[in-house]
């Protein structure tokens, strides 16, 4: 696409280049004991429907997060994310809200993936990381399988139980 905004290198009287690429989206996994195999099936099943579009990044976490698992397309998904797959204690989400918020660029998507049986949902620190990570990305989503929750700068969606 060309615009006027950007000047040509070549000559200034030419409109520029401008480029646009895909935000990368960020999927927070929640992992915890609470997440059944149905439920966690469907987690895994977003990501990888995602993952035909743009790159993703997976942020898997019960009371801890566990890194980082990046994927530029659905094989990365299943290879990486699949067999990466951890957790199955408590829920707290403030560790992984913290990893997503220092490695994510702004406008970068971010969606949450849990039943919202969060420890932590309710304490200060946890809404602030929720409020900043909402406020650098571009679209955040919560999407729940069990509880609704209401976190402002965040659209919510619940899941139909299987």
């Amino acid at each position: 696409m060309s615009s006027y905004k950007r000047p040509s290198r070549k000559h200034q009287d030419f409109p520029g280049i401008q480029r646009y690429a895909l935000q990368r989206t960020w999927n927070l996994i929640d992992t915890s004991g609470s997440i059944g195999e149905a439920e966690l099936a469907q987690e895994l099943s977003e990501v990888y429907v995602q993952a035909g579009d743009r790159p993703v990044s997976v942020v898997l976490w019960d009371a801890e997060s566990y890194g980082v698992i990046e994927a530029k397309n659905r094989n990365e998904v299943l290879n990486r994310v699949l067999t990466g797959v951890k957790g199955g204690g408590g829920t707290v989400i403030a560790p992984a809200l913290r990893t997503t918020l220092g490695r994510m660029q702004y406008r970068d998507n971010v969606v949450v993936l849990s039943d919202f049986d969060i420890y932590d949902l309710e304490e200060p620190e946890t809404r602030q990381l929720l409020s900043a990570v909402a406020a650098k990305s571009g679209v955040a989503v919560l999407v729940s399988s069990h509880r609704e929750v209401d976190i402002q700068g965040w659209r919510f969606i619940k899941t139909s139980p299987d």
